[in-house]
C-alpha cells in the first residue's frame, strides 16, 4: 500500500513539476483547464479542457 501511494504521489509531483516549467507561458485559465484536463482525465475520456472567454467569464469547453 506504501509503494502505490509513493507511486501516486511521485506521479502527481512529477505533472506539477512538468507544469511549472510550461506555466509562464500560458494564462492563469489555460494553467487550470490543463490541471482540471488531468484530473478528471478518466471522466472527460481524455478531451482536453479550452478556456474560452464569455462576457466577463471564463468558462471551460470541452471539446470533442
Amino acid at each position: 500500500m506504501a509503494d502505490k501511494v509513493q507511486m501516486v504521489l511521485s506521479r502527481i509531483g512529477a505533472f506539477f513539476n512538468r507544469l511549472k516549467a510550461i506555466a509562464e507561458q500560458l494564462s492563469p485559465e489555460a494553467i487550470w483547464a490543463v490541471i482540471l484536463s488531468v484530473a478528471f482525465l478518466v471522466w472527460l475520456r481524455g478531451k482536453p479542457l479550452h478556456p474560452v472567454m464569455e462576457g466577463s467569464q471564463t468558462l471551460l469547453l470541452l471539446t470533442a
